[in-house]
């Protein structure tokens, strides 16, 4: 079962909490229970439990999303932020010199764990390449 090197802490951890604390230990001792003579967690057993994990558990989010929101959140998040902007676009019109009610959106909005890292090693990349040509740039005095 390929799937349990790549992913064994998200599986132990749904198994426990979202399957009635079934122990993953059991499958790898074939431990059998006492009450019947049988395997305390088959292998069929183990991948039933797993098939049938909630969309938002460990396991499913990394091994069939890649690490994304199921489908449910993504929408819910989507809603949120579309309100969020006409907020702050309705708070922008209604804004005046006295009562200025303007507010930046994008701190307030929900983004995908995925997207967030994607970001995060966007503006390292740029931060790097402006650490390389700062120097350069000061050199030919343009800054």
């Amino acid at each position: 079962m390929w799937w349990w090197k790549q992913w064994p802490g998200q599986i132990e951890s749904d198994l426990w909490i979202h399957c009635n604390q079934t122990d993953i230990g059991w499958w790898h001792q074939l431990t059998i229970n006492p009450e019947t003579d049988a395997p305390r967690l088959s292998s069929r057993r183990l991948l039933v439990l797993l098939e049938h994990l909630p969309e938002d558990s460990e396991f499913k989010t990394a091994a069939e999303r890649g690490g994304r929101w199921p489908e449910w959140k993504t929408m819910l998040a989507r809603s949120a932020n579309m309100q969020t902007h006409h907020l702050a676009w309705y708070l922008a019109v209604h804004s005046t010199d006295d009562a200025d009610l303007r507010f930046d959106p994008e701190p307030h909005l929900f983004i995908d764990p995925v997207d967030v890292e994607k970001l995060r090693e966007q503006e390292q990349a740029e931060e790097e390449q402006a650490k390389q040509t700062e120097p350069q740039l000061v050199e030919a005095g343009w800054m």
